[in-house]
């Protein structure tokens, strides 16, 4: 089973903690809780990074063979500060994909802010 905390600690999401322009990932998971594959990986500038087109989500899901997906994007420390609160940008993108995917058939299942000293789900935080 898959918890945020799972996917937070995998290695390449602590990789990605430390990096200092804004960087996507997408997880896909399988019904029997497996994780798929890590298929797609954006980046951005420092403030920004844009979300992948819902097709590429389609592709991976049909590569690992899963219908549900976690997205996972860093937020880089400006000006020292450690925010995983998501954006008005964050909030809008994430409701519109996840729309986008339920009309072809795939659950978005969180979106997961890091930075390096904390994360942010909006599952958790019931925004999904």
């Amino acid at each position: 089973m898959w918890t945020p905390e799972a996917i937070v600690n995998l290695k390449k999401v602590q990789e990605m903690r430390r990096l200092k322009r804004e960087t996507v990932m997408i997880f896909y998971l399988r019904q029997d809780g497996i994780f798929g594959k890590r298929f797609f990986e954006a980046q951005g500038d420092k403030c920004e990074v844009q979300l992948p087109p819902v097709d590429e989500f389609v592709k991976g899901a049909q590569k690992t063979r899963s219908n549900q997906v976690v997205i996972v994007h860093n937020h880089p420390p400006i000006f020292f500060a450690q925010d995983a609160t998501p954006s008005q940008g964050d909030v809008v993108a994430t409701d519109i994909c996840k729309e986008e995917l339920q009309k072809r058939g795939i659950r978005l299942v969180d979106h997961i802010i890091v930075t390096e000293k904390n994360h942010f789900s909006f599952a958790q935080n019931g925004l999904i």
